[in-house]
């Protein structure tokens, strides 16, 4: 953080035993570092990620979310999730499903159990049948679609610190980046702006990105 021309930083973490009291502090001490995190949960239910050996509970996750917020109330998320863990029934996936609801990612990395040769969990019974399995990851999936676009449709009109990565993919005259939040904007803008950070307002909300313009 004290190194002179890094403007940003940004890091991802495997398991939310990483954590720590002193790295929630950072994120109150250090205006350098982005407000995003990547922290896997994987399921919602105490039972299942028992059974994956995960060592944290519903009520310890979100706790985590809650003092990450305390320090930096515009804290954004994502993670990875998965669905069809053996043992999982219908109140296991309820409970995801509620702290998808409760955390409101702006991205999840969600995927169905399969086993895995040397696991711990292969020797488990893998009992969710596949079309179930198929229902609950494309039910998750929807919902997380509509947070992530509700949670774009909230940043229309506010005006963001872009980070310019590049030309867009999609329009010549336009170029992309990022904010804190990790956000993708769209704006017109010449390429000489890449690498530089500058303010944009957002004007469209899309359902993976945002639109906006040069302040």
């Amino acid at each position: 953080h004290s190194v002179d021309g890094i403007e940003r930083l940004r890091f991802t973490t495997s398991h939310p035993k990483d954590v720590s009291p002193s790295l929630i502090a950072c994120f109150a001490d250090l205006p350098k570092l982005c407000s995003y995190l990547h922290l896997p949960f994987q399921s919602g239910s105490d039972g299942v990620l028992k059974a994956m050996n995960r060592n944290y509970t519903f009520a310890s996750y979100l706790k985590l979310i809650e003092d990450l917020r305390g320090v930096r109330p515009e804290m954004a998320f994502s993670a990875d999730v998965m669905v069809g863990f053996p043992g999982e029934g219908e109140h296991d996936f309820k409970r995801t499903l509620e702290l998808i609801e409760a955390v409101r990612f702006d991205l999840l990395y969600s995927f169905k159990y399969s086993p895995r040769p040397g696991t711990a969990a292969a020797l488990l019974a893998d009992d969710v049948p596949l079309p179930e399995k198929r229902a609950r990851l494309d039910y998750l999936q929807t919902l997380q679609k509509r947070i992530t676009l509700e949670n774009n449709q909230a940043r229309l009109g506010k005006s963001y610190a872009v980070l310019v990565d590049g030309p867009s993919p999609r329009h010549t005259h336009q170029v992309f980046g990022r904010t804190t939040h990790a956000s993708i904007v769209n704006f017109t803008g010449a390429s000489s702006l890449i690498g530089q950070t500058v303010a944009v307002k957002v004007t469209r909300a899309n359902q993976n990105s945002l639109t906006g313009e040069l302040i």
